[in-house]
């Protein structure tokens, strides 16, 4: 089931960069626009709430890597880690 929320075209994304405060809700994608601006539309939208790992360090969210990739060029599954090399 959407929600509906007014927007005017502009999203806001938070970039891995950004800082976040983890005793809030961080909105990964901000959509702007009000009733009163006059260029917004209200535009259903899917929703998705969960938890999110983020660094407690630096404040800011990780992007974390769950499934292997194909590599174009051979075909092969990369997992991204290397072998060690020989002993």
């Amino acid at each position: 089931m959407p929600e509906y929320q007014w927007f005017n075209g502009k999203v806001h994304y938070t970039l891995l960069s950004d800082k976040i405060d983890p005793t809030k809700v961080v909105e990964i994608n901000h959509y702007e626009g009000s009733p009163t601006d006059g260029k917004s539309m209200i535009w259903p939208v899917k929703v998705f709430r969960g938890k999110q790992p983020y660094d407690k360090v630096n404040m800011t969210l990780v992007a974390p890597h769950t499934a292997a990739t194909t590599r174009p060029a051979t075909g092969r599954i990369s997992t991204g880690t290397r072998p060690s090399p020989p002993a």
